[in-house]
């Protein structure tokens, strides 16, 4: 029963999308031309930052730099710096499906499962666990920090919790909101929220900050 359990659970992450993403079993006992680095998860997690346009393919990756990953849609950029240090020999793109196969891979092959890299010479190949890897498609992304950075100073902070955020933008969702308006006042000073629905509807509302 194990083995038919294994063998479906392959089957699932075996099926590519696209022809970019190659997704083989690993050999049993191959050895490593070079040395095998580590990759946290997080890194891989980044995909839900990245484009989903097709037109603009350079966006529907996560990028890996040493030290960090980021991905982006053109509105939308995060980047991880993660406490657990990881180093590339060079910059690579991992297209952001082939991300969410990888993530998969590990949920399947077990707690213990390391995300290993090898990316001596060639095109980078990812190992998880019997699972291997080839992001063969390497794509520049645009010189995203120029463009999206800050050109003034910012004029204060605060800190939002991710899941009140969460709530407001689903509960916005329901009542038909596209986009809203936010007014900071202070650190601790509730954020007021306002918005129309087809140009009709008012809807406004606060939601409050948490110490920094």
């Amino acid at each position: 029963m194990k083995k038919k359990k294994a063998a479906e659970s392959e089957e699932v992450i075996k099926r590519p999308k696209t022809e970019n993403k190659i997704l083989v079993k690993k050999e049993a006992g191959l050895a490593e031309q070079f040395p095998v680095k580590y990759l946290p998860l997080k890194v891989f997690a980044l995909y839900k930052a990245a484009g989903v346009d097709s037109e603009r393919p350079e966006l529907r990756v996560v990028r890996i730099e040493p030290q960090k990953a980021m991905a982006t849609d053109g509105h939308v950029l995060l980047t991880i710096i993660p406490a657990e240090k990881f180093s590339v020999d060079k910059v690579f793109t991992v297209d952001a499906e082939m991300c969410a196969q990888i993530i998969k891979a590990k949920g399947l092959s077990g707690e213990d499962a390391t995300i290993q890299l090898s990316d001596g010479v060639g095109q980078p190949v990812i190992t998880v666990g019997n699972y291997r890897f080839s992001p063969s498609a390497q794509l520049e992304l645009f010189e995203y920090e120029s463009v999206l950075e800050q050109k003034t100073a910012p004029v204060g902070k605060i800190s939002l919790g991710v899941a009140v955020m969460d709530k407001l933008l689903r509960s916005l969702r329901a009542v038909g909101v596209n986009h809203f308006t936010l007014e900071i006042a202070g650190e601790m000073d509730p954020v007021k929220v306002s918005a129309k629905v087809d140009g009709l509807d008012l809807v406004t509302g606060a939601i409050m900050p948490m110490r920094m």
